[in-house]
């Protein structure tokens, strides 16, 4: 028969109680093995850590840049991860004892690795009481626009101190408190920092997260008006040519300028032609003229044959300038337009469209300017193409110069010397705004081709008897600025 000894008492005046016998041995070690062994494979599991990538990075006291930076480590520095915030943008890391936050840009950890963090209690950023400087950041930046205004504040309410070209280094300091414009160190070996527009470089997160954000200078009075105009350019400050085609060999376009973008029309389904490369019958360079040509040829497999050619290079600003002759007749289309390069906000219209002409034969003599965005286009119902026109009864017999004035704030579009068409930058003035209302601020790359029937074109018909109708250009010319 078993039986049982009465021992100590457990808290709570429960007796405790085991087998008379060597057998109470077995049953403590039964209860106090388990205990024992997940105590001990807690620590044999590696705790995860994250590496630092680039050659700096705050380790910030909460996740943002609103948290103060608590220290600065090097690449290579191992951190164990504790956890993330709720967006996955910042991790929360071990570092001496201490629990801080790094941008998840700078480390090693996989978007798997970061998903699979738990969510961690974000600490609350503490209002600043005194203006602390902050700490010398050693970034370089690289301008991506063509030609590129720095001024004396974050702004295009500030002067204009100077330009830089595309591909020009810039010594990065901070950032203004909207961070959308970047303090540097004058380019031209001055004293003072100098600004200039942030996507007009190749700032990025991870740039961000390092950059401390401070006051701009106080901006300065409204000047006083004098009855001389002031230039929009500073004369002292050149306006380049930086590409040109004056089509001056014939045969083929110039394949290091320009390639044939022979996909098919995904925007009008129903129109008839097909879009070919490299066939002199549709585009050819003949007595310093670029020739597109449309011809009713059934070659393709569609009763129409025309070109589209793009440029190879793309820019961020610029006057973009060309003189054409345009087409005739109904059911004809011809048009120069500009286009991003990549796709940085999402398909189209999110990275934006400028229409510098369009044209349709069952208008003749009326040429057309356009813009497209997400809030301004016509698929948001909010497109103004009839009211941007310029009337030119001899569009189709002569040539005439199609421009665009391209600027971080507006874009102008012109006739000869006519501005018809002015769209302005909503960023500049709405804080709410973004690339909705305006995605121009990265490269663009040129268009130029002809359309035969779909909605447009053919709203009046297509009349079969024109054929071949063309349009030619006698340049096409990118300046810096407006000359």
């Amino acid at each position: 028969m078993l039986r049982f000894r009465i021992r100590p008492e457990l808290p709570g005046n429960v007796p405790l109680m085991w087998p008379a016998g060597r057998s109470w041995l077995w049953t403590v070690a039964s209860w106090c093995l388990p205990v024992i062994l997940m105590a001990a494979c807690t620590d044999l599991v590696p705790a995860l850590e994250a590496t630092t990538q680039h050659s700096i990075a705050n380790l910030r006291e909460g996740p943002g840049p609103m948290h103060p930076v608590a220290t600065r480590v090097v690449q290579g520095t191992r951190l164990p991860v504790r956890g993330r915030d709720g967006d996955g943008e910042w991790i929360q890391v071990l570092h001496e004892d201490r629990t801080l936050w790094i941008h998840v840009d700078h480390t090693n950890l996989t978007a798997a690795l970061r998903d699979s963090l738990s969510v961690a209690a974000v600490p609350t950023a503490l209002p600043e009481t005194t203006p602390v400087p902050p700490a010398p950041v050693t970034i370089v930046l690289t301008v991506t626009g063509a030609v590129v205004n720095v001024r004396i504040g974050p702004g295009t309410d500030y002067p204009v101190r100077t330009q830089v070209r595309q591909g020009d280094p810039l010594q990065a300091q901070a950032l203004n408190t909207a961070g959308d414009w970047v303090r540097i160190s004058d380019p031209t070996g001055g004293a003072s920092p100098l600004w200039i527009y942030g996507p007009l470089t190749d700032l990025a997160e991870h740039h961000r997260a390092v950059l401390p954000m401070v006051a701009g200078p106080p901006k300065p009075s409204p000047p006083t008006p004098v009855p001389t105009a002031t230039p929009t350019v500073d004369p002292g400050v050149p306006c380049p040519l930086v590409w040109s085609d004056e089509f001056e060999r014939d045969g083929l376009p110039d394949s290091s300028r320009w390639w044939f973008d022979t996909r098919q029309n995904d925007w009008n389904p129903d129109a008839l032609f097909y879009t070919t490369a490299n066939r002199k019958a549709n585009a050819r360079v003949e007595d310093g003229l670029l020739i597109l040509e449309a011809h009713k040829d059934g070659y393709g497999g569609r009763e129409y044959t025309v070109p589209r050619l793009t440029s190879r290079q793309a820019w961020t600003y610029g006057w973009f300038e060309m003189s054409a002759r345009l087409p005739a007749g109904r059911g004809t289309k011809a048009a120069i337009w500009m286009v991003s390069n990549t796709d940085p906000y999402g398909g189209w219209p999110n990275n934006g469209e400028i229409d510098i002409m369009e044209f349709v034969g069952h208008k003749p003599g009326i040429v057309h300017a356009n813009i497209h965005t997400v809030v301004y286009s016509n698929r948001a119902g909010t497109e103004t193409l009839d009211a941007q026109t310029l009337h030119f009864p001899d569009a189709s017999t002569a040539f005439h110069r199609y421009a665009v004035e391209w600027t971080e704030s507006t874009i102008t579009i012109y006739a000869d010397d006519t501005p018809y068409f002015v769209f302005k930058n909503d960023r500049m003035w709405n804080p709410e705004a973004n690339y909705k209302e305006w995605p121009f601020d990265h490269p663009f790359r040129l268009i130029l081709n002809l359309y035969v029937g779909g909605d447009w074109a053919a709203a009046k018909g297509i009349d079969p008897n024109i054929w071949p109708q063309s349009m030619e250009l006698e340049y096409v010319r990118v300046y810096a600025c407006k000359p």
